[in-house]
């Protein structure tokens, strides 16, 4: 399937550093679940505590394991058995080195299906939540979100499609739909009406 031939998308977010951050997002990632491999951007290998030279290579799911809270690494690792199409949304805690409180991360990831309508593909962002409980956010949410979710859904597909084209601009101006999108399914998982946890 070409959309899984495609080289990591994440080798230097820094042009949109200030767009990352007005969105609140800390991190960005590729999944190619056929071959269990994960890209993620800088932030995202920063939180995980992993070496930047994955951002180029990938990483299986198990390199993200052991930076997980032991009780949130199930709902980590399981993310696609739900195998629901459109948004995956799920909140876990990231284990800092020392004795600093856990980070909570929302993580928001869009699921591609093959021909056989199995999971092979993912790309998501991750947020700092708020809440110190790990939890997923409840079906409800779905209606409200239904229709970023289609915007995300065609924003990844016009990624894929502009990939071979030689135009940084083109690829930056795409990149920058997909953030805006991903910043924008946070802000209504924030709404009270679409609670994510109680």
């Amino acid at each position: 399937m070409p959309h899984l031939q495609r080289l990591p998308p994440w080798p230097d977010l820094a042009p949109l550093e200030p767009i990352l951050d007005a969105a609140n997002i800390v991190g960005l990632f590729e999944w190619n679940i056929a071959e269990n491999r994960i890209f993620p951007c800088v932030g995202m290998a920063r939180i995980f505590r992993l070496d930047p030279a994955i951002i180029r290579e990938g990483a299986p799911v198990s390199a993200f394991v052991p930076a997980l809270h032991p009780k949130d690494r199930a709902a980590f690792s399981g993310r696609v058995s739900h195998g629901r199409k459109g948004l995956e949304q799920t909140i876990y805690r990231v284990s800092d080195t020392g004795d600093a409180a856990p980070r909570t991360i929302l993580d928001l990831m869009r699921l591609s299906f093959d021909e056989h309508d199995t999971a092979d593909w993912a790309c998501g962002a991750l947020f700092d939540y708020p809440g110190t409980e790990a939890a997923t956010v409840p079906l409800k949410a779905q209606k409200v979100l239904a229709a970023l979710d289609r915007a995300a859904g065609l924003a990844i597909d016009l990624r894929g499609a502009v990939q071979d084209i030689q135009s940084p601009t083109l690829h930056a101006l795409v990149d920058m739909v997909l953030i805006e999108i991903a910043s924008s399914l946070a802000r209504q998982l924030e709404r009270p009406e679409v609670s994510l946890l109680n």
